[in-house]
């Protein structure tokens, strides 16, 4: 992450730096460390990080972490509105170009 003047304001910058290192530890030690050591509530840090997903400064200024909680946001947006939970070989990834697709053989294909 970058140090040069992004547009974040110096709260936003905070919660991009410890979103990374907070993603994996378990609820408990997570929000111990929010509350002590970030000075804000758990709801408030998610609160600021769900924002900074939108604008363009943060994607500018922690492109990883972003495209990540972007993904994360999508899969669970769709979850919830009935899609399937993972990828499957009829509910091919946009990421997966049309030769790529094309090149997989039926036996891919659950029936």
């Amino acid at each position: 992450m970058s140090g040069e003047n992004t547009g974040l304001n110096g709260i936003v910058r905070t919660v991009l730096d410890n979103a990374p290192r907070l993603e994996g530890m378990k609820p408990g030690p997570r929000e111990r460390i929010i509350r002590e050591e970030l000075g804000m509530s758990p709801v408030r840090f998610y609160q600021i990080l769900n924002a900074a997903i939108d604008t363009p400064a943060a994607q500018e200024y922690a492109p990883v972490l972003i495209n990540r909680r972007r993904r994360l946001r999508a899969h669970r947006r769709s979850v919830r509105l009935g899609g399937p939970p993972w990828p499957t070989p009829d509910n091919t990834p946009p990421s997966l170009n049309r030769s790529e697709q094309d090149n997989r053989g039926s036996e891919d294909r659950i029936l």
